[in-house]
């Protein structure tokens, strides 16, 4: 997914997960339960990084990637962030399949190849180049999602390899590359999994982010394991989403249905999965046609999908599904509660079974005060994949600024009881000059 809007510099940042080490809190409203900062935490934090440090002394996973502008030399942090780094590396070797956004077809083979940096930033105190981009505009990803890893102690320095993405769980494909100033702002937002450690390869960096976007192809990336712990490591056991064509038969009626019947795998139904649809006229112009997803708590197979009228003469389609193990987001957002634990309070949204409103309610930590107001779901905002979910309502309770105003929820799903479901969020609120700015970052729930 694209990164571009997470790069944006705000003039306001609200507080973060990271303020809240030395205290526990437990949120509890309406049966759901969020638990926010822990002092072990921070001390357990930190013995993961020593723990690291010792082990990367003994196998290290490196990774040389080569461009028209120089060859710089990633060390991936395979023991702390292995989802991460199994899911560049088996991308950069080939060895997974993956959806090709231009046309929606299953393909496999060394995905960074050929591709451009599309992105620099060569500003004061914000340096970057961005990358993992197939049609080279940051709108797209290899046609799956990973989740976060976000670690203690491994932050945006200079010269650090990290996930760009849309929000929280949505990490794909596309990379970026700090120069040589930290950028901070960054820090608990995106997955660092890598440094570049020499000199050598900082100054290639360096070049790159001074060429400008769409100066620079990356040529090839090749992965070079030291150890006998870095050999062992399996990216293809790391519990990735896996990319398959979707097996079925076309049915289609004479001026009427086309439907796509969905073979049935023989070794069982996935945790979850989700369909997309490219269609095409003449086989050279692909559209992006859609999407079915079908989550955790859906106990019924997909048997067949709707692909639309037999309205025109030809018409061609590249059918993919993505299997998710496991799943953690619901399937829709009507009829569920979920809660947001700002620094200030408890904010409360409850959805209606329309799924395009509601009422929600802020409690504020220190009085208890409570204020609420009503709702609409923004439309074009809702999105619902297997790690993360997206929604954005017209007003919150004027406890939260003192104003009400329109407010926008990343969320993504860490983990899942029969009950609910737990997770972090990025939020923001609209300015209606400078337009959305970054909120706060922290604990969520929703009810399953």
């Amino acid at each position: 997914m694209a990164a571009d809007s997470d790069f944006t510099i705000f003039s306001h940042y609200g507080a973060r997960c990271g303020d809240v080490h030395s205290q526990t809190f437990l949120l509890f409203k309406r049966g759901l339960a969020i638990i926010v900062g822990h002092p072990f935490m921070k001390f357990a934090g930190w013995l993961m990084v020593l723990s690291g440090c010792a082990q990367m002394l003994h196998a290290q996973l490196f990774a040389d990637i080569s461009t028209n502008n120089g060859t710089f030399t990633v060390r991936l942090n395979h023991t702390q962030t292995p989802q991460t780094v199994a899911n560049f590396v088996s991308l950069a070797e080939g060895k997974r399949s993956f959806v090709d956004s231009r046309d929606g077809s299953v393909r496999k083979g060394p995905f960074y190849n050929g591709i451009k940096v599309h992105r620099t930033e060569n500003s004061p105190g914000f340096k970057i180049l961005q990358a993992g981009s197939i049609k080279g505009d940051g709108s797209d990803g290899p046609g799956f999602e990973i989740r976060d890893e976000i670690v203690s102690g491994l932050t945006h320095q200079p010269y650090v390899i990290s996930m760009a993405h849309s929000g929280p769980n949505t990490n794909g494909s596309q990379f970026f590359v700090t120069g040589n100033t930290a950028i901070a702002s960054l820090d608990g937002l995106h997955t660092v999994f890598g440094d570049i450690p020499d000199s050598g390869s900082r100054a290639v960096v360096d070049a790159i982010i001074s060429a400008g976007a769409n100066n620079t192809t990356i040529q090839s990336v090749i992965i070079r394991p030291v150890g006998s712990a870095a050999v062992s490591f399996n990216p293809l056991a790391q519990g990735l989403p896996e990319v398959l064509p979707c097996k079925g038969n076309l049915v289609v009626a004479a001026n009427g249905a086309i439907t796509w019947n969905v073979s049935q795998p023989s070794g069982g139904l996935p945790a979850s999965c989700i369909y997309s649809l490219h269609g095409s006229q003449n086989l050279q112009n692909w559209s992006y046609y859609g999407r079915l997803y079908r989550s955790q708590d859906s106990t019924s197979p997909v048997t067949s999908i709707n692909l639309g009228n037999a309205t025109l003469p030809k018409l061609f389609f590249q059918m993919s599904q993505v299997n998710y193990f496991p799943a953690y987001s619901p399937t829709e957002l009507n009829n569920r509660v979920c809660l947001i634990a700002l620094s200030t309070g408890l904010l409360e949204f409850q959805i209606n079974s329309a799924g395009n409103g509601g009422i929600s309610y802020f409690t504020e930590n220190t009085t208890g005060a409570v204020t609420g107001t009503t709702f609409q779901l923004l439309p074009n905002f809702s999105r619902i994949n297997p790690y993360s979910f997206t929604f954005a309502v017209s007003a919150i309770p004027s406890g939260v600024f003192g104003t009400s105003v329109p407010y926008q929820v990343k969320c993504g799903c860490d983990s899942a009881t029969p009950t609910q479901v737990d997770g972090h969020y990025q939020s923001f609120y609209f300015h209606p000059v400078l337009g959305w700015l970054q909120d706060e970052l922290g604990a969520m729930a929703i009810a399953r």
